[in-house]
């Protein structure tokens, strides 16, 4: 057991050691607060990120807290997992292809005791990396500006859940939310070798909270139908601020604490600032068959509409009221089959339809996706290897706005391992 934990550390210590440098390219991360993930999205995007009602035996789920109680009294879980994508961002003129790697999350989830159960883990919040350039002339001086942003936002959490009888469950989630967003502008003048420089960055260091509920009806052969409902409340959530516009010399365009700045026309540091995460809801349900199949579908809705950020808006964008609708089914052929791997494997499919928290220039973001993936039992490790794709689209090519067409490749490693047990033979 040691031995295998120790690997599971290591892959912590390396998931840790790389997270501030996860990134994922989409210039629709220049609004706002960037990408932001909901948590069904992040764990269980083989399902189309439907989790809020979602409960199954020995999975770790974060997305509803009242979900933990399907932890095994005997089992110790560490779920690890990464996402890398391919992207065609297009234009009504051009397109690009933008390549990523990102570690997804880590969590661990164990019982404390018969009616209480914990989760501890990492997960990012939202994403900035955009990198924009534009060229123009004016009286014969060419120019060249840059838009360039960069930085994660993430959350390290502590969950509890409390089975108030067998099939009723309530949860919450404390989070303690940390990151660096910056973003730069950037004016070229190479017949002068002169620019001018916009920067600002964003240092977030506070506390958030959700919760939620989960009701099991029992059925017949071990058969159950889950209802989730999870909630997040309104929370303002400070953070400083360090700007600086200017002028100066060189070419660097992607952080301006690189140049040097010559003549300065604005300056502050550490300016104390806020905005505010909507209240948000979900509800969700789910049909299990154990060792079987798995019927799941989710409604999520985050109320921007309320929460008041005209910080985080301009002249071409604003913040509105977003939801998400998603389902996904799974099955295993025979799980205890002796003569076929490929019948003890999970065979997963999922689907989404997402209206994102930005409008710009009058309208809206929508993002969708189809996935399908598989689980692959190692039982001498205790481990599940879960590999899924998923294949959607993001934005239009209509009033100057842009098409993300994606495909991202999500592993998943699901580690169970039997604790408080003394084997008496080897």
């Amino acid at each position: 057991m040691w031995r295998k934990l120790s690997i599971l550390i290591v892959l912590a210590g390396i998931a840790l050691s790389a997270w501030g440098q996860s990134k994922s390219n989409s210039p629709y991360s220049v609004f706002g607060l960037g990408d932001i993930y909901t948590p069904g999205s992040i764990q269980f995007p083989e399902y189309g990120g439907a989790s809020s009602g979602l409960l199954e035996k020995n999975k770790i789920n974060f997305s509803n807290p009242a979900a933990y109680r399907a932890i095994d009294s005997m089992r110790f879980l560490i779920d690890f997992a990464l996402t890398s994508a391919t992207r065609q961002i297009a234009d009504e003129n051009d397109s690009h292809i933008t390549h990523d790697f990102n570690f997804t999350y880590y969590a661990i989830g164990f019982r404390v005791t018969p009616w209480w159960h914990a989760s501890i883990g990492l997960t990012p919040v939202s994403n900035r990396n955009y990198r924009i350039g534009l060229n123009s002339s004016m009286n014969g001086i060419s120019s060249e500006t840059y838009y360039v942003g960069k930085g994660n936002l993430n959350q390290a959490y502590l969950g509890q859940s409390f089975s108030i009888t067998p099939n009723l469950s309530v949860g919450f989630n404390v989070k303690y939310l940390f990151g660096e967003l910056k973003e730069t502008k950037t004016i070229l003048f190479p017949q002068t070798f002169r620019n001018t420089q916009e920067g600002y960055t964003k240092q977030i260091h506070d506390f958030g909270f959700d919760a939620g509920i989960m009701y099991t009806h029992s059925m017949a052969n071990d058969k159950s139908l889950n209802v989730g409902f999870t909630y997040t409340p309104l929370q303002s959530i400070n953070y400083t601020e360090d700007y600086l516009f200017g002028a100066g010399g060189g070419d660097n365009v992607e952080d301006i604490d690189d140049n040097i700045i010559l003549d300065t026309t604005a300056y502050y540091v550490d300016r104390e600032r806020s905005f505010n995460l909507p209240q948000s809801f979900s509800l969700g349900a789910s049909y299990v068959v154990p060792r079987e199949k798995t019927a799941t579908v989710a409604f999520d809705m985050s109320l921007w509409d309320e929460a008041e950020n005209s910080n985080l808006e301009n002249n071409a964008t604003t913040l509105s009221n977003s939801y998400r609708i998603s389902s996904g089914y799974s099955f295993i052929p025979k799980w205890n089959a002796a003569s076929s791997y490929f019948k003890r494997m999970t065979y997963v499919f999922g689907a989404f339809f997402e209206k994102q928290y930005m409008d710009v220039r009058g309208e809206n973001i929508n993002n969708m996706a189809i996935s399908a993936g598989v689980g692959l039992p190692i039982r001498r490790a205790g481990m599940t290897l879960n590999i899924g794709a998923e294949v959607g689209q993001r934005g239009m090519l209509k009033n100057d706005l842009i098409q993300e067409n994606y495909i991202k490749l999500n592993i998943k490693l699901n580690f169970r391992e039997v604790w408080f047990f003394e084997r008496k033979y080897d």
